[in-house]
């Protein structure tokens, strides 16, 4: 497997006698780690080839926000409202079923106060996928 696929970067063989034959490979691909179990399988070698071509074939990069992209509006204490936008671009490589579930959490003040700056950092923006973390971007006053 290791001689087949350029992505996959470990694997270990087994054997015990309740599962029989047993083989654990992990591949690295666009910053993301998989790994792929198989207890008693006649044809594993071909099974996890087989498990990570469907995954990796699958994966586009996908962007999430753009620097400068509006996130909120966070209130002032004067009544008005203060912009925050994302400080960078983000893409993440990942599946479509996985591009379906993005949520993007943001991490702010309630109330603004006076004295920011344009480009005053703001808050945090995280990433979620399938309700795990995925990464963050800070948040700044536009």
């Amino acid at each position: 497997l290791l001689w087949r696929m350029e992505e996959v970067c470990g694997v270990k063989t087994g054997f015990t006698k309740a599962a029989g034959r047993c083989l654990v490979s992990c591949a690295e691909a666009h910053g993301r780690r998989f790994v792929a179990v198989t207890l008693s399988a006649p044809d594993d070698w071909n099974d996890h080839e087989a498990l990570y071509r469907s995954v990796l074939d699958r994966l586009s990069e996908e962007r999430i926000v753009t620097a400068g992209d509006a996130a909120a509006e966070v209130p002032t204490v004067y009544g008005g409202t203060e912009t925050v936008v994302f400080s960078e671009d983000l893409s993440i490589w990942m599946t479509p079923e996985e591009r379906e579930s993005v949520e993007i959490r943001l991490y702010l003040p309630q109330m603004l106060y006076g004295g920011l700056r344009r480009g005053d950092a703001a808050g945090t923006a995280e990433i979620w996928i399938h309700g795990r973390y995925v990464s963050s971007v800070e948040l700044r006053y536009e």
